[in-house]
């Protein structure tokens, strides 16, 4: 059984129901203070120690997982957005077109008129 009756009263807090295992192992995916839980655990269950290495680096694996698709659908989302507030692509010949015929309005002062 359980060494004392802190350990048995820190392990009925953080896995006696069911509502409070899934807390706990929600900890445990952040890596905060799941130390002590664990620690108790392994003590009554040597083999738990591989089952939470497995756990958190799956679970960090499946967050980072939904963290890119999450930016990846962002970025899509606004690249979709600039392409729609463009009005299409910009053909790199037609702007130069555009650069040049400005330059020649500013060199003859049609522009910019600095009196």
């Amino acid at each position: 059984g359980i060494s004392s009756p802190a350990d048995a009263e820190v392990i009925s807090n953080s896995f006696g129901t069911i509502g409070r295992s899934m807390i706990t192992l929600s900890v445990f995916l952040t890596c905060d203070d799941w130390s002590t839980p664990a620690r108790i655990v392994n003590d009554q269950y040597g083999w738990m120690e591989y089952f939470w290495i497995w756990y958190i680096v799956m679970g960090a694996f499946l967050i980072l997982s939904l963290l890119t698709g999450l930016m990846a659908d962002q970025m899509m989302d606004a690249r979709e957005e600039e392409e729609s507030s463009e009005g299409g692509s910009v053909d790199p010949d037609d702007l130069d077109k555009q650069l040049v015929k400005l330059k020649r309005r500013l060199r003859q002062g049609e522009i910019l008129d600095l009196d």
